[in-house]
């Protein structure tokens, strides 16, 4: 099996005409939208990685890898953005593919140039600030100006964040991840938002949970039932503000009644031990079984196993009741 793939890789590298060419050196200019698509795969196959080297380089790899990124370079040349984009993530990387800041740079310009707001602020960045381009704030701004009228450019300003905030990309800064991060978060992007708050949050600094609080805040007017789930934990904790178990049971109950099962098991553990409320078994054992946490987490199955030997017959037949009643209007 090695050996005719080894020959397929042979035939290949003779069979293709498409040499191994780079980007040019002139400077780059946002795409016009001008270029035929037959001469832009020809540019593609020539500028950027050919068949060829596509196979070379998935050769090591696992074959579910070495698939997806065959279908990702086809998906790419068929004028697909978001794996132009993604082929040239993977090249600046080097952790799918070889690095090579050539290729990537031309597989984020195919991206750019077929209305990826995401390779387009990349590229901005990138002659922005010099990294794997000639520094040249005239196209910067130009990059910049194209992507922030993409009709997703909030998404992709998040999408950068994610990026930059990867350790183990070669573009990690949590400041830059930061600042990105807070563009989409501006423009009312709820998983910016929930980013912001769960960076906040890791501090345990009074000043940092009040802005981890803020960002949730946000998202939360915007219907995120994990964003009222995390403040309740920040107020049932009390890290970096004082505890408040009434102010957590509000937030776990606005999040638990539309259906959220973290916030119904911690309801579950504050009905159970009377945290901020009176002790009550019965919701204790209604919101555990609406959570359904006992088939993931042991000492939730340990939790329910424990307050059914508790009831009586006749109690656990009425906390039953009570669990159906509750997974029909919250689950």
């Amino acid at each position: 099996m090695k050996n005719i793939f080894l020959l397929t890789i042979a035939i290949l590298f003779s069979t293709l005409s498409f040499a191994k060419t780079y980007l040019p050196e002139h400077e780059d200019v946002p795409y016009s939208g001008q270029t035929p698509p037959a001469q832009l795969d020809d540019d593609l196959r020539k500028k950027c990685a050919d068949y060829a080297d596509v196979v070379a380089d998935s050769y090591f790899l696992p074959p579910a890898q070495s698939k997806e990124l065959h279908h990702t370079y086809e998906r790419a040349l068929q004028h697909d953005p978001d794996a132009q984009a993604k082929l040239g993530d993977q090249y600046i990387d080097g952790d799918v593919l070889p690095q090579s800041w050539k290729q990537g740079i031309c597989w984020y310009r195919a991206a750019a140039q077929h209305g990826s707001a995401y390779a387009q602020y990349w590229l901005g960045i990138f002659y922005q600030t010099g990294a794997y381009v000639p520094q040249n704030a005239k196209t910067a701004s130009a990059w910049f100006s194209r992507a922030s009228k993409a009709p997703h450019h909030v998404t992709a300003e998040r999408r950068v964040a994610e990026r930059y905030a990867e350790r183990k990309s070669d573009v990690y800064d949590m400041n830059q991840a930061l600042y990105w991060y807070e563009r989409a978060a501006r423009s009312h992007d709820v998983k910016a938002q929930l980013a912001l708050g769960d960076f906040y949050v890791k501090s345990h600094h009074s000043s940092d949970i009040r802005r981890a609080l803020n960002w949730y805040g946000k998202a939360a007017d915007r219907g995120s039932l994990e964003a009222e789930y995390n403040i309740g934990q920040i107020y049932y904790r009390g890290e970096g503000i004082k505890k408040d178990y009434k102010e957590a049971h509000k937030w776990f109950m606005r999040s638990a009644t539309q259906g959220y099962a973290p916030a119904q098991y911690d309801l579950a553990q504050m009905y159970y031990h009377g945290q901020g409320v009176k002790r009550d078994n019965f919701k204790a054992y209604a919101w555990l079984v609406t959570s359904n946490a006992a088939r993931q987490n042991p000492e939730a199955a340990e939790l329910q196993e424990g307050m059914t030997k508790e009831f009586t017959p006749e109690h656990l037949k009425t906390a039953s009741q009570m669990a159906n009643d509750y997974k029909a209007r919250y689950r």
